[in-house]
């Protein structure tokens, strides 16, 4: 089992980039919503939601196997 020691920086660095990027999201949206309306700003908000959600059902299983199965694509 790894360490909190090793685990908590790369944790944390995670944890904070995801926070910027949810208020750069935010900050797009809020911009598209004052120039263009608030229903085509929340329209595509409400599909890109969509649209992670289904990456991450479809592409998140791959997320338990493990580096060796990888092997052969990254090298």
């Amino acid at each position: 089992m790894i360490s909190w020691t090793v685990a908590a920086p790369a944790i944390g660095a995670a944890f904070v980039a995801s926070l910027v990027e949810a208020v750069e999201a935010f900050t797009i949206v809020l911009a598209v919503g004052t120039l263009r309306g608030w229903r085509p700003a929340l329209i595509g908000a409400v599909a890109a939601l969509g649209v992670l959600a289904f990456l991450v059902v479809i592409l998140g299983p791959l997320l338990s196997r493990t580096l060796e199965d990888f092997g052969l694509g990254v090298g």
